[in-house]
C-alpha cells in the first residue's frame, strides 16, 4: 500500500489495520462500522467510505451505511435488550452528538466505548412471530417472550414494541373494517392486547399453524389469510374435492386443516343452521359435525342431507360475503334487531358492543341482504311489490328505520312481526330472478356511476405539491379514495357474483339482449374498479414515499439552515480577527476547526441534495403513473405537464450556492490565516536576529563614542579605523531592520 503524497509504503495487512484499507460491505453492523475505522468518536459520525461523507448515526440509517437489526441496546441492569430505533426514537442514542446513554447512570458515552461496554452489542436480526412461535419463544399462558439471544424473559407487548420480533411478521384483523394491519399498528390502535393470554395449537407433521387467539378474541395471523373466495379464485382450494393446497409449501390439506391453521380467513364463509336458526363461523361447523373433516362435505340439518361443497356454494347453504342472504334468512338467522331495526353483519368477528351493525339499506348496499328474494305484501289492499318498490315507491318500508307501516292500522312494526303477519314473503322463481336481475341491474349502473365518479377523482390529482400541509392533504384525498375503493369491495364483489349467477341461469326468463348488456357491464365495472385500485395504490405508495423524502429534506435544510447562519457569522468574526495580530496565535487553532467543521458539512449538504432529488424522482414516478391512468380512460385525458418552477430545486441551489460562498471564503480564510502567520513568524525571525545584533553591537558603540580622542596622530588613527569599521558593519547590518520592516 502506497501512502498518498508520500514515499512510505506499507503492507496490505498494516494498512488494513491502520483503516487504510476497508470493507466494501454494505450495510455493516455498527461493531464491523467501528472496527474499520469509519466511526470517529471525536463528531460522533460515520464516514461513509464510497463517498466520503459523514454522516450521524440516523443519517448513515438512512443510506444504508448501518444496518440497524444487527445491532441493540442492552440495559446492564435487567438484560433487556432494545432496538436500535427503539433507542433513537426515546433519546437513549443522542444522535447529533452520536453519544449512547447508561440508562443506570445516565451518562453518555461514544458508540465505541458503548460496545466496550456492553451498552451496545451486535445481534442477529430480530426474529418474525412465526419462528418465534416454532422456537418455543413464547409462552401463551403468561403472554410472555424469552429472547433466544440473551435467554431473557419480556412480556409479548415489549418484544414487539422493542422490536425484539419483528412488528410488521404478523396481521391482525381490524373488527370495525374487516383489513388487515400490521401487529405494531393493531397494538398501537389499541386493537389487541398483547397482555392478554393467547391460546396457540401447536400441531406437528404438516404445515404450522399460522394464527394465534388472544383472550379477547382477536386473531392474529402470522400471514395473511385468504378469504375463501379468493381461495377458491386463485384455484388453491378445489371444490370438488374440498382439498386446498398450501400456495408456499404445496402441501395438500382439507378444509378443516386449512382453517385451523389461519391459511383461509375462518370469518369469511358460513354454514346455515336452518334447525338452530343460526349461521356458523367454518370452525364450529367442523367442530359440531355440520361439515365433514375430510372431503369438506355439508349438512343440511332441515332434510339432513349431505351436499358436497361445490353443491353447498350453490344452493348457498355455504354462504360467502358475495352471496347475499334473502330478508327472510336474516330474519330467521338472527341478524335483525327489532329494537333497533339494524342489521349485524355475520362476516365480521367480534364483541357484543363492537359488532357491526348496519341500517336495512346499507345492508342491502353492502350485498348483506338480496332484495330480489323476498316481496312485500300491502296489509290494507293486499299488493304484492318487491321488496326494492316497498323501500321506494310506496315506502311501506323504512330501510333506515328498519321498519314496516301495517297500513290497515297505521302503525309501525318490526320486521319480525311483519313476518309474522305475513307481510314478508318469499318470491316465486320467475318473480325472483326478474327482481334479481333489476336490481342487479340498478346496483350495476349506481356503482358504474361510482367507479367513474372515483376514476375523475383520480385522473384530476395534481402533480405533487411542495408545501408540506398541501402533501399531507393530497395523501388524505388518496387515503379517502382508497377508502371509498375498499369500503366498496364487498358491494362490488357481490354484484358482480349476482351478474355471474344472473348470466348462468337467467336466459329462460331474460331476453339476450338483458344478459349480453348486464355481462358487459360486469365486466366494465370489474375492469374498472381493479384498475382504480390498481391505481391508487401505486400513488398512494408514491405520494407517501414523497412525503417522508419531503420531511428528511425540510428537516436537514432546517437544521443545515441554521448552522449556516450561525457559520457565517463566525467567519466574519474570523475574519475580522485576522487584523489584530496580537489575537493571531489564540485564534488560529479555533479557526482551522471552524474551516474543518465548514468542509466536513460537505456531506450534509450532499444528504440534502439526495433528499431533494429522491424527492424529485419520487415525484416524477407519481406523475407518470398519474398520466398512465389519465390515458388509459376511455375519454383518454391529456398529460399533466411537471411544474417547471420547483420550490425544493430552487431551494437546493440557493443553500448549495451559500454553502459554497461560505466554504470559498473559509479556504480563502485559511489561506490568509496561513500566510500572516508565515509572514510573522518571518517578521518574528528578522526581529529577533536584528534584536541579537543590536545587543552585541550596542556595547562596542558606545565604547567607541565614550573614548576621547587621543592625543597622539597614531591613536587618533586607529580610533578612527575603528569607527569606521563599525561604520560599515552598521550599513552591512540594515538590511536585518529592512527585512524586519518587511
Amino acid at each position: 500500500y502506497k501512502i498518498p503524497d508520500s514515499k512510505r509504503t506499507l503492507t496490505l495487512k498494516e494498512a488494513k489495520e491502520k483503516g487504510l484499507i476497508v470493507t466494501s460491505k454494505k450495510p455493516l453492523s455498527i461493531e464491523e462500522a467501528v472496527r474499520n475505522g469509519l466511526y470517529h468518536a471525536d463528531t460522533g459520525r460515520f464516514t461513509d467510505p464510497v463517498v466520503g461523507d459523514k454522516l450521524d448515526i440516523a443519517q448513515a440509517l438512512v443510506h444504508g451505511l448501518i444496518d440497524a437489526n444487527t445491532t441493540a441496546l442492552k440495559d446492564p441492569a435487567t438484560g433487556q435488550l432494545k432496538s436500535v430505533n427503539s433507542g433513537i426514537e426515546d433519546g437513549s442514542i443522542d444522535t447529533p452528538r452520536g453519544r449512547v446513554v447508561d440508562p443506570k447512570t445516565k451518562r453518555a458515552y461514544t458508540i465505541d466505548s458503548a460496545l466496550e461496554r456492553g451498552l451496545l452489542i451486535t445481534v442477529d436480526r430480530p426474529i418474525t412471530f412465526q419462528q418465534a412461535v416454532r422456537r418455543g419463544s413464547i409462552d401463551f399462558q403468561r403472554g410472555t417472550f424469552k429472547d433466544p439471544r440473551t435467554m431473557r424473559e419480556c412480556t409479548l407487548e415489549e418484544a414487539i414494541r422493542y422490536e425484539l420480533i419483528d412488528p410488521e411478521s404478523a396481521v391482525v384483523k381490524d373488527p370495525q373494517t374487516g383489513r388487515f394491519r400490521t401487529l405494531k399498528k393493531a397494538i398501537t390502535d389499541g386493537v389487541i392486547d398483547m397482555n392478554k393470554r393467547a391460546a396457540f395449537d401447536p400441531q406437528t407433521g404438516k404445515v404450522k399453524p399460522l394464527c394465534i387467539i388472544f383472550e379477547q378474541g382477536t386473531v392474529v395471523f402470522l400471514r395473511e389469510p385468504l378469504t375463501f373466495d379468493a381461495a377458491i379464485e386463485q384455484g388453491h382450494l378445489n371444490v370438488g374435492t374440498g382439498k386446498f393446497i398450501d400456495p408456499q409449501s404445496k402441501e395438500v390439506l382439507t378444509l378443516k386443516e386449512t382453517v385451523s391453521l389461519g391459511l383461509i380467513d375462518p370469518d369469511s364463509a358460513l354454514i346455515k343452521d336452518s334447525t338452530k336458526k343460526k349461521l356458523v363461523k367454518l370452525p364450529e361447523a367442523f367442530r359440531k359435525g355440520l361439515m365433514d373433516a375430510e372431503k369438506g362435505n355439508v349438512l343440511d340439518c332441515a332434510t339432513s342431507r349431505l351436499y358436497s361443497l361445490s353443491a353447498a356454494i350453490e344452493s348457498g347453504l355455504l354462504t360467502t360475503p358475495r352471496r347475499g342472504l334473502s330478508l327472510i334468512e336474516g330474519l330467521q338467522f338472527g341478524l335483525y334487531n327489532p329494537t333497533t331495526g339494524g342489521f349485524t353483519d355475520p362476516f365480521f368477528s367480534s364483541g357484543v358492543i363492537d359488532r357491526r351493525r348496519l341500517r336495512l339499506e346499507e345492508a342491502i348496499e353492502f350485498g348483506l341482504i338480496d332484495p330480489s328474494t323476498t316481496v312485500v305484501k300491502d296489509a290494507d289492499s293486499g299488493n304484492i311489490s318487491s321488496l326494492t318498490d316497498a323501500i321506494s315507491i310506496s315506502k311501506i318500508v323504512d330501510a333506515e328505520a328498519g321498519r314496516m307501516l301495517e297500513t290497515s292500522t297505521g302503525k309501525s312494526i318490526d320486521l319480525l312481526k311483519a313476518r309474522d303477519k305475513g307481510y314478508i314473503l318469499a318470491a316465486e322463481a320467475r318473480q325472483a330472478m326478474e327482481e334479481k336481475y333489476k336490481h342487479c341491474d340498478d346496483t350495476l349502473l349506481k356503482l358504474l356511476t361510482w367507479i367513474r365518479e372515483v376514476e375523475d377523482k383520480l385522473a384530476n390529482q395534481d402533480v405533487v405539491q411542495e408545501d408540506a400541509d398541501e402533501l399531507r392533504n393530497q395523501i388524505n384525498t388518496m387515503k379517502q379514495v382508497k377508502d371509498d375503493l375498499d369500503s366498496h369491495s364487498r358491494p362490488v364483489a357481490s354484484c358482480l357474483d349476482q351478474v355471474r349467477q344472473i348470466v348462468a341461469s337467467g336466459g329462460d326468463v331474460l331476453s339476450s339482449d338483458e344478459v349480453s348488456t348486464l355481462e358487459k357491464n360486469g365486466r366494465s365495472l370489474k375492469t374498472s374498479y381493479e384498475r382504480a385500485m390498481d391505481r391508487t395504490d401505486r400513488l398512494l405508495k408514491r405520494l407517501t414515499a414523497a412525503c417522508d423524502e419531503f420531511s428528511k429534506f425540510r428537516n436537514e435544510l432546517a437544521t443545515f439552515c441554521t448552522w449556516l447562519g450561525k457559520a457565517q457569522k463566525t467567519l466574519e468574526d474570523k475574519e475580522r480577527s485576522l487584523s489584530n495580530l496580537n489575537k493571531l496565535s489564540s485564534s488560529a487553532d479555533s479557526t482551522r476547526e471552524f474551516v474543518s467543521d465548514v468542509i466536513a458539512h460537505q456531506a450534509d449538504l450532499r444528504f440534502i441534495t439526495m433528499a431533494a432529488q429522491k424527492f424529485v424522482d419520487e415525484s416524477k414516478e407519481y406523475l407518470t403513473s398519474l398520466n398512465e391512468f389519465r390515458t388509459s380512460l376511455p375519454q383518454r385525458l391529456p398529460h399533466i405537464e411537471p411544474s417547471q418552477d420547483s420550490v425544493v430545486r430552487n431551494e437546493v441551489l440557493a443553500v448549495t450556492a451559500q454553502y459554497r460562498d461560505l466554504l470559498s471564503r473559509a479556504n480563502g480564510l485559511s489561506d490568509r490565516l496561513s500566510g500572516v502567520g508565515g509572514r510573522q513568524r518571518e517578521y518574528r525571525d528578522a526581529l529577533d536576529k536584528a534584536r541579537a545584533w543590536l545587543r552585541e553591537a550596542e556595547p562596542r558603540a558606545n565604547k567607541v563614542l565614550s573614548e576621547p580622542v587621543g592625543a597622539e596622530p597614531k591613536t587618533v588613527e586607529e580610533q578612527l579605523n575603528k569607527a569606521k569599521t563599525l561604520n560599515n558593519e552598521f550599513v552591512a547590518q540594515e538590511r536585518l531592520i529592512d527585512a524586519a520592516k518587511q
